[in-house]
């Protein structure tokens, strides 16, 4: 079982879940769960963008632990629209009364 290790290293829950989970069932989490969790985030009920960025970055902590797109072999297709538009607005808001 080398796939066990990992780094960065997997979430504790997430090997159990591997461990205990029958062959065939799907596992699903909430994101506003998965994004409170105390153990990844410090003052994790609290808004607080600035805990993904550089120096900080608490979501690499562990494997999965930002799953906004979700995770693993099946992540969000609309991943890749979503960055475009981030990036097309962020752009035009810059714009606004020149």
């Amino acid at each position: 079982m080398t796939w066990l290790c990992s780094n960065p290293p997997l979430n504790p829950l997430y090997i159990l879940l591997l461990l205990i989970t029958p062959q065939g069932h799907v596992v699903v989490t909430s994101p506003s769960f998965a994004h409170r969790l105390e153990y990844i985030y410090k003052n994790a009920n609290d808004f607080d963008p600035g805990r993904y960025g550089p120096g900080r970055e608490e979501d690499k902590k562990v494997q999965f632990a930002y799953i906004g797109f979700g995770g693993g072999r099946h992540s969000c297709m609309g991943y890749n629209f979503a960055y475009l538009q981030v990036c097309v607005n962020g752009g035009c808001v810059g714009c606004v009364g020149v």
